[in-house]
């Protein structure tokens, strides 16, 4: 039998899942459904064209090195402190159980992942000499 009670629990996971379907879940599928279907038909034409070009290749394959690097060096790292933390009596052991490892930015991954050949070292000025700049920043002088 239900309690007449409402419970403020039952309403917080409520409204977080909630938001989770409508921010998440749902813009996924339809980016999904969107990429998998034209004109009401399944087409995988998309994707052939994006994993055809090689630039993708190449960033696909730097994240998955990076990602593995980074889990190789993580596991290096953590499991002897872990078991130093454990089972050992060592000085400052509250002060590791405090240290977390850092978490990665989601735009950290991509700079490393992907390298635009057409990207230039140096932005190009959008002004001509003479003409007064109205860019964000002030421009090299």
């Amino acid at each position: 039998m239900l309690s007449s009670r409402i419970n403020s629990k039952t309403i917080v996971i409520s409204l977080s899942v909630l938001l989770l379907l409508y921010f998440v879940i749902f813009p996924m599928g339809i980016l999904l459904f969107d990429s998998v279907v034209k004109d009401g038909a399944i087409n995988l034409e998309n994707y052939r064209n994006v994993y055809s070009a090689d630039v993708n290749w190449k960033a696909l394959t730097n994240t998955v090195e990076l990602s593995l690097m980074v889990m190789i060096a993580s596991v290096i790292i953590t499991f002897p402190l872990a078991w130093l933390v454990g089972r050992t009596d060592m000085p400052g052991k509250k002060g590791f159980r405090t240290l977390q490892p850092a978490r990665p930015y989601p735009r950290g991954w991509a700079r490393c992942a992907y390298r635009c050949p057409c990207r230039r070292s140096r932005p190009q000025r959008s002004y001509r000499p003479g003409q007064r700049y109205r860019g964000r920043y002030p421009p090299d002088r």
